[in-house]
């Protein structure tokens, strides 16, 4: 059985024939459609038959006979084809076959690079107008940066874009991870070399996926055995592979990749390298590690499908075991078919929750991309047919074990249900992180997991024209929220709520049912008082009171106490400047005592200035005058007598 090409759902040979139908000049739209929704595996597919044709090619010119020039002159003619294809397929990138620049190169310096072979990194030493290293010397470079002493054995020399050759060592990528995560984090000298820095932040890349668990393992066959004509059994091997990969990055990387890291095949596809650079270094992540993990002995012989699950179970660091084809075949498939949503390019499924509406109800909808830029019900993507359809049937089995709400969807509205509050908020504080770590696409409103803050607000309007404290105004009490206020009715409505939830700042918060309790006792034991005077108002608000919520009392409103604090609230927090016309320059405490002065009048408030002598009373009076605090004339005149 042929494994499947991630992504398509073809078979290897039936999606190269789709790519090489498109380089006739004869693919089918259907055809096209399977191609530009798997443009990774269709470059890749590509480049191998440009190579293919290029080692045809070479072959082909040792021929002599008469069949040479028909032979040679198909060949050519078929490689013009297959540029012309990739060339149609990247118009903006490099050609295949260009040579890569070498403006990475530190000019007239030797510095050690890097170059990517699979599972392998290759080191050598050289620099535009610089002696190339030789073996020892690159060996030296190496240790001289903390690289491994043991592990790199020789490699065939580099080739370099002017010509000549740069001996080189190779070691496999697990030995050195450690090393090019120093070197990606800018943690070795300039010695190093631009390829070598860039590996670097590959492996960091690669670390962090791990970290997030962005890593999924597969099975992988290695080689066909010849035992028998039936060639029944196959050698298997699980190889990790990297998941939910921005696509974003993977580009950017590749556009930032050296030249040097090339320098083994400078006709391979950048974003392909840099896929394999990632794969490469995350599988050799969760080789050692697995390896360190105690589990079952697997089966000593595969015979049956249950050995081939244990046995892929029990070798997920890497080790290779036998197992008969057409079973092992199988499970291969179904474990591609697993991790394909989170390993391939297919469109993600989008899950939605729409803030309630008046009625208080909460809207859960899965939905896929439609052309354009918009969406369309899931219900109506799994009958469409088009190349994600058996995709978007894969997701919403997933999705669906994530959110068991949407189990209760009726038969012609799948993916769409109403979900409780406390359904909303499981989904906004705990499901909807871990449906974006599977690879959904997740749009539900912000939440905060700050605690909200109850307090009471009085609204307060004067009813009499008494000045100061004893002035009487009518109150009536509202709870608060952070920034949201309540009344009592809300409060009583939000008790009922298994999860109490208010929108504060944009998201939606979680309130304390022992907060709600201290709020409505609170509003209870204040429902009765209809009057206060202006200093029981301002003991209220400064939390005299003995209230016991952490938000305390504020006032709206009008009356003396709302004026006095609006006009505290408004004092600078910065001591007053130097007023104009003020000859002289005032400490930092007359200036805060100025400030003070301001406030106090501003207030109506009476005060005292009790400096201690000496320390400058009549200059903080005078700059207060000055300031533009009372009437013209009398300050004109306070301050000929304080001057004189």
């Amino acid at each position: 059985m042929t494994t499947p090409v991630a992504g398509s759902g073809l078979a290897q040979w039936q999606f190269d024939e789709y790519v090489s139908a498109d380089v006739d000049r004869h693919a089918t739209p259907e055809q096209l459609a399977v191609l530009e929704a798997n443009p990774m595996e269709w470059r890749a597919a590509l480049l191998h038959l440009l190579h293919s044709t290029e080692e045809h090619l070479q072959h082909a010119r040792r021929i002599t006979g008469e069949e040479r020039a028909q032979v040679l002159a198909d060949l050519e003619h078929e490689y013009r084809q297959l540029r012309a294809a990739w060339l149609r397929l990247n118009p903006s990138e490099q050609r295949p076959d260009d040579d890569t620049d070498t403006d990475d190169l530190e000019p007239g310096r030797t510095q050690l690079q890097a170059s990517w072979e699979p599972g392998r990194v290759v080191a050598w030493a050289a620099g535009p107008g610089a002696p190339v290293a030789d073996r020892n010397e690159v060996l030296a470079m190496l240790a001289a940066t903390g690289a491994p002493d043991s592990g790199w054995t020789s490699h065939p020399a580099v080739p370099l874009p002017g010509g000549g050759t740069a001996d080189a060592v190779s070691i496999p990528v697990g030995d050195v991870l450690g090393w090019l995560v120093a070197a990606g984090a800018d943690q070795l000298d300039d010695t190093v070399g631009p390829s070598l820095r860039w590996l670097g932040q590959v492996a960091v890349w690669a670390v962090e996926l791990t970290m997030h668990g962005a890593m999924v393992p597969q099975l992988r066959r290695r080689t066909r055995r010849h035992g028998g004509a039936n060639n029944s059994s196959g050698s298997f091997s699980v190889r990790w592979t990297p998941a939910l990969v921005d696509t974003a990055r993977l580009a950017r990387s590749a556009e930032s990749m050296p030249g040097a890291v090339l320098a083994l095949d400078r006709k391979v596809d950048r974003r392909a390298l840099t896929r394999s650079a990632l794969t490469g270094m995350i599988d050799a992540i969760c080789r050692k590690a697995a390896s360190s993990v105690t589990v079952p002995a697997p089966p000593p012989h595969v015979r049956t499908a249950t050995d081939v699950a244990e046995a892929f179970l029990g070798r997920l660091d890497g080790t290779a075991f036998d197992g008969p084809l057409g079973m092992t075949d199988k499970i291969v498939t179904r474990v591609e078919r697993w991790a394909r949503a989170v390993t391939g390019q297919h469109p993600r499924l989008i899950v939605q929750l729409a803030a309630p509406d008046s009625g208080g109800a909460w809207e859960l909808g899965i939905f896929a991309p439609a052309e354009h830029g918009g969406v369309m019900p899931v219900s109506q993507a799994i009958v469409t047919p088009g190349p994600d359809r058996e995709h978007f049937e894969d997701e919403l089995t997933r999705v669906m074990h994530l959110i068991p709400a949407l189990h209760r969807s009726a038969a012609n509205r799948v993916g769409q249900v109403v979900v409780s509050t406390d359904e909303a908020w499981e989904l906004m504080a705990e499901t909807g992180p871990r449906l974006q770590a599977a690879g959904f696409d997740v749009r539900i409103p912000a939440m905060s997991r700050k605690r909200a803050t109850p307090g009471l607000r009085l609204h307060t309007e004067s009813t009499d024209t008494t000045v100061g404290a004893q002035q009487l105004a009518n109150v009536r009490w509202s709870a608060v929220f952070d920034d949201v206020e309540l009344s009592a009715a809300d409060i009583r409505n939000l008790a009922k709520e298994a999860r109490p939830l208010i929108r504060s700042g944009g998201q939606w918060v979680a309130i304390d049912r022992a907060d709600l309790q201290a709020v409505a006792a609170a509003l209870d034991e204040r429902s009765e008082t209809k009057q206060l005077t202006g200093a029981e108002m301002l003991r209220l608000a400064l939390g005299l009171d003995g209230s016991s919520l952490s938000g305390g009392v504020s006032l709206a409103g009008t009356g003396w106490a709302a004026e006095l604090l609006n006009a505290a609230h408004r004092i600078k927090g910065a001591p007053a400047g130097t007023p104009k016309g003020f000859a002289g320059e005032l400490r930092s405490y007359q200036a805060e005592a100025l400030t003070w002065l301001g406030f106090l009048d501003e207030a109506g408030l009476g005060g005292c200035l009790a400096l201690d002598m000496g320390l400058g009373k009549t200059p903080t009076m005078i700059a207060h005058l000055l300031a533009g605090h009372g009437d013209g004339p009398a300050v004109a005149w306070t301050v000929r007598q304080f001057e004189g």
